[in-house]
């Protein structure tokens, strides 16, 4: 009786004779449809780019990071600029909201921003910094056409599921 229970076929399956039913022995249609998943799910994970871990100290990384948005902001680049947003600030802020909040009126819109210089990070915890970014920036103001002005900001900046992003408020 206990034989006839091991020789019996799982269900939905078709006996096959000689067959091992061991789970560790894969029948070579089943080793190719393992191999296939496998060589699909790398072909994935490369495909996603994924980071490695950032040892750097927080305050390279946000300077790092900084730098790139305005840099971005500069060349007119907004789309790339919202990618530096905490993903909390994106969910409730969209594309176009981000530009209105900079009073972009359009991609073609000259940039303000003639030069943007992070002057220094600060972390007062693990998960949250201040970078001073100082910036230059174009008037376009008819009476004063030409001129710049020049400001220092501070960037509040928040550690989100393993990344620094800005985080407006």
């Amino acid at each position: 009786m206990q034989e006839d229970r091991v020789n019996r076929p799982y269900h939905g399956e078709q006996s096959m004779p000689h067959t091992s039913r061991h789970p560790a022995r894969l029948r070579p249609s089943r080793r190719a449809a393992w191999a296939a998943a496998l060589c699909s799910a790398a072909a994935l994970l490369a495909a996603c780019n994924i980071q490695k871990a950032d040892n750097r100290p927080p305050e390279e990384i946000i300077s790092e990071r900084a730098a790139a948005r305005w840099q971005a902001m500069m060349n007119r680049e907004y789309a790339k600029a919202y990618e530096y947003v905490a993903p909390s600030v994106r969910s409730v802020m969209s594309l176009d909201g981000y530009k209105r909040r900079y009073n972009i009126l359009s991609d073609q819109h000259p940039s303000s921003w003639k030069k943007a210089e992070v002057r220094g990070v600060s972390c007062d915890s693990s998960d949250a910094c201040t970078a001073k970014v100082y910036l230059e920036t174009q008037i376009h103001v008819p009476k004063f056409q030409g001129m710049r002005a020049t400001a220092e900001t501070e960037e509040r900046w928040i550690l989100q599921d393993g990344q620094w992003w800005v985080h407006l408020r």
